[in-house]
């Protein structure tokens, strides 16, 4: 058994090593020696009785246990031990160093090949006979290099299954199972020595629950060869080569590990120590460091520990968790995150009611914080020690494109952002405001201030967790992905103005960086999905998750430069803010393959950007001081206040043009319908129209003239004189403004349709003063006339006469701000003092002259009464009566009255008129003598 390496050499085998138009092309198998065999039956005889079976079974109470018992996996241990002792003892005479030299070879069989292929010159041209014998003697040399790593392998394995059998000793039964048969083997004597007997380790169905996850692989029938050689299965279930899963090889068996630390069996201790030191290959000083640091949670959890030792309990397992997270990879940070993240809220809790006043103030929250930084970061820096994660995703990176990212590239990529997700759910979590206090169920001293709690709990909470991710961002070494991370969901959620005051010298570069890359999107949108967990757990998955909805607004914003000038504002950089806002304000709209307004959200969302960036940029150049506006221009302020204004008449003109579009066009009598009567077109082309005008409005900053033909063509009579009204100060078009009173205050009607009700006319004007106080648009003369012309022929319930008078009136409070009575009183004192259109009026006929005699009757009624309840009134009365010499005009009228009026059809008005006005003529002098 111990010969050469050709002694006992088995015959020459083939093997399929490739196909050929579906033909398997087969190669000389590798030649091993009978000693080769022989170790892989020994290893194969020890556990060829458990290899293939499922490790456990059921218990009558629906529980898991291990098919064998403690015996037998103390044997299995024992004899694995054995044997590999013995081949390390020896491992030049069972070949694991090859024959004539002192140690394997560096690089294995690549490096034997490379020998070889060093040495192919010389054999060429050497003699024949001299070139056989150095071929044959390489070949060797190659044979037993291969040997060795194949007896190496086999080792490994060996090595791994004795320590599994440690492991699994410990959770197994006590006592062997009657049905279990014998192993073909001999128990070694020294197995109590490995677990010793006295102490009691807890049985699987007595330790803590696993987490399900693990235990669903054990229920499922895992086996002995799935947990020693955990191969990762395809979609088909068949192995992968060379991929383990990490659940299987480490995280299942750490998870026993912790739990039989937590179990409350005396001597639990103890055989974790043992199986640290007895399995350095599965459980390292960091396992052990870790199962402290649980322990130490455990104690931090009781009811009864104090919250100064509480604090200094949690501390402690902080510092004992970093080295084992940093130290392994595979640790489920989302467990310990949760542990320390329960410490927290129940502190948060206990200093209510109602708010805590200080956040962070006490100590087990302060610990608890420190642990929901520093932990995943230290996970971060275990999982990518590299840093390709920042690689790929660099500026440098992203050009390459995903096809150019390594598979170490995309899995550091994946475990970075698990970690980075951890964290930022904990802020998420902590961002949202606290649930209402019902002040009536709030007890003791809580009641009082239960109202006052919910805006002072939300200010804290928001407070709190932006305090900690601005910490996690000054941890020491910088995190420069976590800073993009932090502002993708903080951009995601829409929280611009948190996003800002990130404390970086990477921020500028983020907010000025425009749109992602594909690959870069690609990462970021499965980041942010909500289904985060299972997209992140690998590359195939990450490539597979959909966008979220919203996603595409966020970088669409990106892609604008919104953020930019807002950073710039934030920082004390008003010069450069003020370009940045106006340039944002005028720059033109995304692609839609960029995340377009349009795509998603409201349509105006755009211009409504546009707005906001134009009154930023006008706010920013005040800021900017004397200095700033020499260097922006002295009329840059006015530009933009101007261009802001014109932008929400051209918003206010496009929701009109939606409201339009979106009408039902088989709705009659609607505005839509009036539309496309005056228009002669269908009222289903004309929504369309008007739905697409609307569309391409939206998307630009418009000329002043462009946005009024849109209001003027599609009869926005409102919207047209509030384009007039801005106009104004430029360029007066009197006749636009009495034509669009005209269609709001008389609109012509179409045969048979009823005119608009006196309460739709008084709230239209009441709209017209409120938002045009001026005269330009809301014209006395020309109101007036249009409400008396209407008084006329459609009177108002109220009567006829003196109704305009009423609604306009001071008094009456129907309009604001006030109309004067002097302004009124120019329009119903006569020709002389009116304008054109109530002037057309006073010629007309002599019963149009009574209705308009009885409104004056009715305005000086009320301006007297007004005048004899106010000093001010009274004084503007008196200098009117003088100035515009309300005697001769009255004494004009009772002439009239008395002359060629008393003859009119109305002979019963005119002397009621004749005695009223004679009346107030009375009065008003004997108001002037006073």
């Amino acid at each position: 058994h111990h010969g050469g390496v050709g002694g006992g050499a088995a015959p020459a085998m083939s093997e399929a090593f490739a196909t050929a138009q579906g033909v398997a092309i087969r190669g000389q198998a590798q030649r091993h020696s009978g000693r080769h065999g022989g170790i892989c039956r020994a290893v194969a005889r020890l556990l060829h009785e458990s290899w293939s079976q499922p490790l456990c079974c059921s218990t009558p109470r629906g529980g898991l246990a291990l098919r064998h018992g403690r015996p037998f996996w103390l044997r299995l241990h024992a004899s694995l031990t054995r044997l590999v002792a013995h081949l390390e003892s020896f491992s030049g005479e069972w070949g694991l160093t090859p024959a004539g030299a002192g140690a394997p070879p560096a690089g294995g069989m690549e490096g034997s090949r490379s020998r070889l292929r060093a040495s192919v010159g010389s054999i060429v041209y050497a003699d024949r006979a001299v070139a056989e014998s150095r071929w044959r003697s390489m070949e060797r040399t190659h044979a037993s290099e291969k040997e060795a790593e194949s007896l190496s392998a086999v080792i490994c394995l060996a090595r791994r299954v004795a320590q599994l059998s440690l492991l699994l000793a410990a959770v197994a039964e006590p006592d062997e199972p009657a049905a279990a048969p014998p192993i073909d083997t001999a128990a070694d004597a020294g197995a109590g020595r490995l677990l010793s007997p006295e102490v009691a380790p807890g049985r699987l169905a007595e330790l803590p629950e696993l987490p399900p996850k693990l235990k669903a692989h054990l229920a499922a029938g895992l086996t002995l060869q799935g947990l020693a050689v955990p191969l990762l299965l395809d979609g088909r279930g068949k192995p992968q080569p060379g991929r383990w899963d990490a659940d299987i090889e480490a995280r299942l068996p750490k998870a026993l590990f912790h739990a039989l630390g937590a179990a409350e069996a005396a001597g639990g201790a103890a055989v974790t120590r043992r199986l640290q030191a007895e399995c350095p290959e599965l459980f390292s000083s960091a396992d052990a460091s870790s199962l402290k640091a649980w322990e130490l949670l455990s104690r931090a959890d009781a009811p009864t520990t104090a919250e100064p030792d509480r604090a200094a309990l949690l501390s402690d397992a902080l510092a004992a968790f970093l080295p084992a997270v940093s130290a392994d990879a595979s640790v489920d940070l989302a467990v310990l995150v949760d542990a320390f993240f329960a410490h927290h809220a129940r502190a948060k809790r206990a200093s209510a009611p109602p708010v805590d006043p200080a956040p962070g103030a006490s100590p087990v929250s302060e610990a608890a914080e420190r642990a929901l930084v520093q932990l995943p970061l230290a996970a971060v820096r275990a999982a990518d020690p590299d840093n390709l994660a920042p690689q790929a995703l660099s500026a440098a990176g992203a050009a390459a494109g995903v096809d150019g990212w390594s598979k170490q590239q995309r899995g550091a990529i994946c475990a970075r952002l698990r970690c980075y997700r951890v964290l930022l759910d904990k802020l998420d979590f902590l961002a949202r405001p606290p649930l209402p206090v019902d002040p009536h169920k709030a007890p003791g001293p809580a009641a009082a201030s239960a109202a006052a709690a919910p805006a002072a709990a939300a200010a804290a909470a928001g407070e709190g967790w932006s305090r900690l991710l601005r910490e996690a961002l000054r941890q020491a070494p910088s995190d420069e992905l976590l800073l993009d991370a932090a502002a993708w969901w903080l951009l995601y959620g829409n929280r611009e103005e948190e996003l800002v005051e990130l404390a970086s010298p990477r921020l500028e570069a983020f907010c000025a960086a425009g749109p992602p890359p594909e690959g870069g999107r690609r990462v970021w949108a499965a980041f942010l999905s909500p289904a985060a967990g299972e997209a992140l757990e690998s590359w195939e998955a990450l490539a597979a998750t959909p966008e979220p909805a919203g996603f595409g607004e966020a970088v669409s914003r990106l892609s604008r430069g919104y953020l930019l000038p807002r950073l710039l504002f934030r920082r004390g950089q008003y010069v450069e803010a003020a370009t940045a806002f106006s340039t944002q304000a005028v720059r033109a709209a995304s692609a839609p393959d960029g995340g377009s307004a349009g795509a998603e959200g409201s349509k105006t969302r755009l211009l409504e950007e546009r707005i906001s960036a134009l009154s930023l940029a006008a706010t920013a150049a005040k800021a900017a001081g004397s200095d700033g506006a020499a260097r922006l221009g002295a009329d840059f302020i006015r530009a933009a206040d101007e261009q802001a204004q014109l932008a929400r008449l051209q918003l206010g003109v496009v929701l009109e043009l939606e409201r339009l579009g979106a009408a039902d066009p088989a709705v009659p009598g609607s505005a839509l319908a009036a539309l496309a009567a005056s228009k002669g077109v269908p009222a289903s082309s004309l929504a369309a129209d008007l739905a697409s005008q609307a569309e391409a409005a939206a998307g630009s900053l418009l000329e002043l003239t462009a946005v009024f033909k849109l209001a003027w063509d599609a009869q926005l009579w409102s919207a047209s004189l509030a384009v007039l009204d801005f106009a104004a100060p430029h360029r007066a078009y009197p006749e636009y403004v009495d034509f669009a009173l005209q269609q709001l205050l008389a609109p012509a009607t179409a045969d048979g349709a009823a005119p608009a009700p006196w309460s739709e006319v008084r709230a239209v004007v009441a709209r017209l003063r409120k938002a045009h106080p001026t005269d330009y648009v809301f014209c006395l003369d020309t109101i007036c006339a249009l409400l008396e012309r209407r008084a006329l022929t459609e009177p108002p319930a109220s009567g006829a006469s003196g109704a305009v008078v009423s609604l306009l009136s001071p008094a009456s409070g129907a309009v604001r701000p006030d109309v004067s009575w002097g302004g009124l009183y120019a329009c119903y004192a006569g020709t002389h003092h009116c304008g054109r259109r109530m002037r057309a009026l006073w010629e007309e006929s002599p019963a149009t002259q009574l209705h308009l005699l009885g409104s004056l009757v009715t305005l000086l009624r009320g301006w007297l009464e007004a005048a004899r309840s106010s000093a001010d009134e009274m004084r503007r009365l008196v200098s009117a009566a003088r100035e515009l010499a309300i005697a001769g005009d009255l004494d004009a009228h009772i002439v009239r009255l008395g002359g060629d009026l008393a003859s009119s059809p109305s002979a019963d008005l005119a002397p009621r008129l004749h005695t009223d006005l004679r009346d107030l003529r009375a009065a008003l002098s004997a108001l002037t003598r006073s």
